[in-house]
């Protein structure tokens, strides 16, 4: 449980950071977060259930497409609640979700 939930606080703060610093507003800040609340517990969990069934050499891709479907509900959401533009959305989604992956993974 608490590596989940430090999975949970290092994905909220990095891609907090990133959003408050790109658009310099408290709103994304907050979508940010609900968009973490939303996806990032789902994903862990899946991730290491999806693993255990399928084994360790599927980690990779299992978390590509775990990420992906992370990037397109976080899309919707960004969509819904800021107002953005789908491909506003979508880029803000895909960029902080693949930092906030990459540095996940150099502390893996």
């Amino acid at each position: 449980m608490i590596p989940l939930l430090w999975a949970f606080l290092l994905t909220a703060f990095v891609e907090g950071a990133v959003v408050g610093l790109a658009f310099r507003k408290l709103r994304p800040v907050y979508i940010s977060l609900l968009c973490n609340l939303l996806t990032n517990p789902a994903t862990n969990v899946l991730l290491a259930v999806l693993v255990m069934w399928l084994g360790s050499r599927a980690y990779y891709p299992v978390l590509l497409c775990l990420e992906l479907a992370a990037v397109g509900v976080e899309t919707w959401v960004y969509c819904l609640l800021a107002g953005w533009p789908w491909k506003k959305a979508l880029l803000c989604s895909f960029a902080v979700n693949a930092l906030s992956c990459g540095v996940g993974l150099l502390l893996l």
